[in-house]
């Protein structure tokens, strides 16, 4: 059986090469395409200048690698690579997929989708990424997790260990070393937080709302005629035939459904980093991570914005048109600005920890920081140990400790605007 197989962007760089991994065994198939999608392709060409020392030479390996095959070609006995150059995402619908072209996720997940469409093998992907797994789970996708026995060792880079060793010498040589000290903002170690979350919305919810509209809609088109008249030419508006308002409105409620409870679902965390020392800390990095396959750590999270809610009815109305294109800029929601000259980014090869770079901290100095974290569902809402481990070069040692979140979910009615008929 053949099967063709999406790899995503972090497969591609924190696990074996593609000619050293198994792929008939690991997607159950005698014959494996191996679809190297656009998106994937472009990734990997943007983190060979933005990306860390390691990943940027992983990167201009696998890229090298990669230009060097033909379309086509087998890369093993029974696996050949397909270089997807087409752009075949774009001939899907993202707004009704719920999709933005501004994630390499998402599209990878609508390359999927145009090649299960237009084609009769199997599709699969291969992910690490749990929010990746989950929405092509939802979407009745299916995807694979790669072999823990195939991901890469991370480079260790010699160069800027010996500097880290030297530079820590002459430190304890002169007597003046740092001393970091990590906390909540509160200046804690344990914090409470209650968070308000907005359950989506169920199918039956969905269709309840539905049918609501449509009985409400009946009655106002029972009016006489001359009545709906006279409110049309008041209001500017024609009604939109129920054939198309009703099932918009249904793809909407799912839209700002899951807006709404990935938004609730996200929150930021502030820290304080101080130094305590007689010297100044030189090339400090605080490495943040979170357990489990629920909890998530980042710089910021990414989520599409809902678009407005579908009227039963047309305007004439040219400013109404302007704000309903406006409305659908997508948003990042973060930790808030940082201060000059920090950096947060996602740690090498782990979707769930992040290093945040903040230069020179001087004697006594403390510091303000940041970041994102968020759960997928309300059910995993639950109290968290965030694991740190704080790293200078003016530091005799690093020193590892660990933060509780007591987090509790209190759920909250989702408030859906209703029908403008101003």
């Amino acid at each position: 059986m053949r099967k063709r197989v999406y790899p995503d962007t972090n497969v591609a760089l924190h696990f074996k090469r593609f000619d050293e991994v198994d792929w008939l065994t690991l997607a159950g198939a005698t014959e494996v395409d191996l679809a190297i999608a656009l998106s994937v392709v472009e990734e990997l060409d943007t983190k060979k200048w933005e990306a860390g020392r390691a990943v940027k030479q992983r990167a201009r390996d696998l890229g090298a690698w990669l230009g060097r095959l033909a379309d086509g070609e087998f890369i093993r006995k029974g696996v050949r690579v397909v270089f997807e150059v087409q752009e075949s995402e774009l001939s899907v619908d993202f707004r009704a997929e719920r999709l933005s072209e501004r994630s390499a996720d998402d599209r990878l997940i609508a390359a999927m989708i145009a090649a299960a469409r237009d084609g009769n093998t199997p599709v699969v992907a291969v992910t690490a990424d749990l929010g990746l797994r989950r929405k092509l789970t939802a979407r009745g996708l299916a995807v694979l997790e790669p072999l823990d026995s195939d991901r890469r060792e991370l480079e260790r880079d010699e160069v800027v260990d010996e500097n880290r060793r030297l530079k820590s010498r002459i430190a304890q040589l002169e007597g003046a070393s740092a001393a970091l000290e990590l906390a909540f903002e509160d200046g804690t170690g344990k914090t409470t937080c209650e968070l308000p979350v907005c359950r989506r919305l169920e199918e039956s919810e969905i269709e309840r709302i539905v049918r609501r509209e449509r009985f409400r809609l009946g009655e106002v088109q029972a009016l006489p005629a001359a009545v709906r008249a006279a409110q049309q030419a008041m209001q500017a508006r024609t009604p939109i035939p129920l054939e198309r308002y009703l099932p918009d409105l249904r793809a909407w409620l799912r839209e700002f459904s899951d807006s709404q409870s990935r938004r609730s679902l996200t929150f930021p965390i502030g820290f304080r980093l101080k130094n305590v020392g007689a010297g100044a800390a030189e090339e400090t990095d605080i490495i943040l991570s979170v357990p489990g396959r629920e909890t998530s750590i980042g710089p910021s999270r990414f989520i599409p914005r809902c678009r407005r809610r579908p009227s039963s009815r047309t305007t004439t109305n040219p400013f109404r048109v302007l704000e309903e294109m406006n409305a659908t800029a997508d948003e990042e929601i973060g930790a808030g600005p940082l201060d000059r000259g920090v950096v947060v980014e996602h740690e090498l090869g782990d979707e769930n920890a992040v290093r945040i770079s903040v230069g020179t901290l001087k004697h006594n100095d403390a510091l303000s920081l940041g970041v994102a974290c968020w759960f997928e569902a309300i059910e995993d809402v639950r109290p968290f140990s965030i694991a740190y481990r704080l790293l200078s070069t003016t530091q005799r040692e690093p020193v590892v400790g660990q933060l509780r979140f007591e987090v509790t979910a209190a759920a909250v009615t989702l408030d859906i605007p209703e029908d403008d008929e101003e």
